[in-house]
């Protein structure tokens, strides 16, 4: 075994060690063969060295003939895929992640009860705790890590209350980058909980169809807003919850549902749980489509968000949104892994990237490529 500088390592070579990036992803196992392709991969993340096997180790009981062919036996996955899955499996293996995750499944049984209780009028208003298992969620989380950790555990079948949950958390985020103090982000955080509640009252076989809705069973979907509204104000709620419930799906332009409001008529709370509601929707695996990326989901509300939101609002979560992936890698639509190095204010679903030969690309420019996955 010997480490030599990655200028003179070549294909064919095997690694003594695994290679790891600086904040410990590993790009290579140990014993790996080295193709083109991984050693340029290296050099994109700043690896300047490696340690190595021998070379007759390395290609111990092979014939010449292999020797020569050595790289046309390796089969390498599509970066994207290898990055992927070993983000998801890292995480989930690290103990601030099952900390999370018990957390959270706390937080979903709470939930549960207490949506159950509101219900039949047994709820003690007065005496809320419905936030009690949320600290183990908050403690020491950046933004970033909380998203991240919100798309791992996104296995519930439960789908009202997990909705529920990361829409709320997602909101008290959100709050913090507008500088809401405290009390109000609290406030903020108890409104999203309950915001889709209404939605236990609407038919199992009607919210959990995978077809197409008739427009019967859609007009009962639409209904879930007045049914919450309903249930929390015979709970004792009072009125900035009960609008979270009854108005997250009006739309500044008048076209949301169910009063058609507009403009200011529109309470806060649910013009803000409104932004976190879509986007958690949309990052959310369902039975036609697959989870959309952070980016694909700032390029929508780009196109149309300006119309159907409150802009004091959008600005602060699409900046702040884009700006905890700078850095990141990205898969993009052709199929390459990029790094993200500068955000387009203008445009931030198309930011300046980075390809692994040192190429600087603005996706601003590029009609048929954008980012579709978030490494």
């Amino acid at each position: 075994m010997k480490e030599i500088l990655l200028k003179d390592v070549v294909s064919g070579m095997t690694t003594a060690e695994a290679v790891k990036t600086k904040s410990g992803q590993v790009l290579a196992d140990k014993n790996t063969t080295l193709s083109k392709q991984l050693i340029a991969r290296f050099t994109f993340y700043h690896i300047n060295s490696i340690k190595i096997n021998d070379i007759e180790k390395a290609t111990e009981g092979k014939t010449d003939d292999k020797k020569v062919n050595i790289e046309e036996e390796i089969s390498v996955e599509p970066s994207f895929a290898r990055d992927h899955v070993s983000f998801n499996q890292k995480l989930s293996l690290t103990p601030e992640f099952r900390e999370f995750q018990l957390s959270y499944a706390l937080c979903l049984e709470d939930l549960k009860r207490s949506f159950k209780r509101i219900r039949l009028g047994e709820f003690d208003v007065e005496n809320d705790k419905i936030i009690e298992h949320t600290s183990g969620i908050f403690k020491y989380r950046t933004p970033l890590e909380l998203f991240n950790m919100i798309r791992c555990v996104r296995f519930s079948e439960d789908s009202i209350y997990s909705h529920c949950l990361n829409v709320a958390l997602e909101a008290a985020v959100l709050g913090k980058w507008l500088k809401f103090d405290s009390d109000t982000i609290k406030e903020l955080f108890r409104a999203a909980l309950l915001h889709d509640i209404g939605k236990t009252e609407v038919t199992p076989e009607v919210l959990n169809k995978k077809g197409k809705l008739t427009f019967d069973e859609f007009d009962e979907i639409k209904n879930h807003t007045i049914f919450g509204e309903r249930i929390l104000r015979d709970a004792g709620f009072d009125e900035k919850i009960r609008n979270a419930a009854l108005l997250h799906h009006e739309r500044f332009d008048g076209s949301g549902y169910p009063k058609k409001l507009s403009g200011n008529q529109i309470d806060d709370f649910a013009s803000l749980i409104a932004l976190c509601d879509v986007y958690d929707a949309m990052t959310s695996p369902r039975p036609q489509r697959s989870p959309r990326c952070a980016f694909e989901v700032i390029e929508e509300f780009e196109k149309i968000g300006f119309e159907k939101y409150n802009t004091k609002y959008l600005l602060t979560f699409l900046s702040h949104l884009a700006g905890m992936y700078h850095s990141s890698m990205v898969f993009l639509s052709d199929g390459q892994a990029v790094r993200i190095v500068y955000l387009n204010q203008s445009k931030l679903s198309r930011p300046i990237v980075e390809d692994e030969h040192g190429n600087i690309i603005d996706l601003s420019r590029e009609k048929n490529r954008k980012i579709v996955k978030v490494l």
